[in-house]
């Protein structure tokens, strides 16, 4: 993998956003912040963080898709059909799709995990409903959403250096591979 898309709606979870932008690009991937219209995003805590650029069709021509939480981040994401079909489409290319927490809702609204192995926050078991051996628990890396920005920014950033199987959707610390 050598660039990563990490979009940002309004209501981002900037611990799960920010983490993972900083260590992929420590990993040595061009990962560049997408927004929605606005030069500055509003995170779910009240920052303003400057995206690098808007959300377009230059997304395709990168190799990741990032989908952080955060509320009502995630729902901003989850109710655009743009970010949709561009998840749809980077599934369809066998491109990376990774999300975490609350970003999670988007690839089931997209309809992508049908028959997957997915893991999500507490609750999200219905959140999740058409992946198959969903999991809501409370262990790190996967139950708290937040402190899990290290381990899955690291699972990302090692994705450039082992070159994985495409056909992967990445959750929390979960490897989401298609039945």
């Amino acid at each position: 993998m050598k660039k990563a898309a990490v979009l940002m709606a309004e209501g981002y979870e900037e611990g799960e956003t920010l983490t993972v932008v900083d260590l992929l690009r420590r990993a040595g991937v061009e990962c560049h912040t997408f927004s929605f219209g606005e030069d500055f995003v509003k995170s779910t805590h009240g920052m303003h963080i400057k995206a690098d650029k808007v959300f377009s069709d230059e997304v395709k021509d990168y190799d990741l898709i990032f989908l952080p939480g955060g509320n009502p981040g995630g729902i901003h994401l989850r109710e655009n059909p743009e970010v949709l079909d561009m998840v749809r489409w980077f599934d369809a290319q066998g491109k990376y799709v990774a999300a975490m927490c609350m970003g999670t809702t988007v690839l089931e609204e997209a309809g992508i995990i049908r028959g997957r192995n997915v893991t999500g926050y507490t609750g999200y078991a219905e959140k999740l409903k058409s992946g198959a051996g969903r999991q809501s628990h409370h262990q790190p890396g996967t139950g708290h959403p937040v402190a899990s920005g290290l381990s899955h920014g690291g699972t990302l950033g090692r994705r450039r250096r082992d070159r994985e199987d495409k056909n992967t959707l990445l959750s929390g610390r979960r490897n989401l591979n298609r039945s």
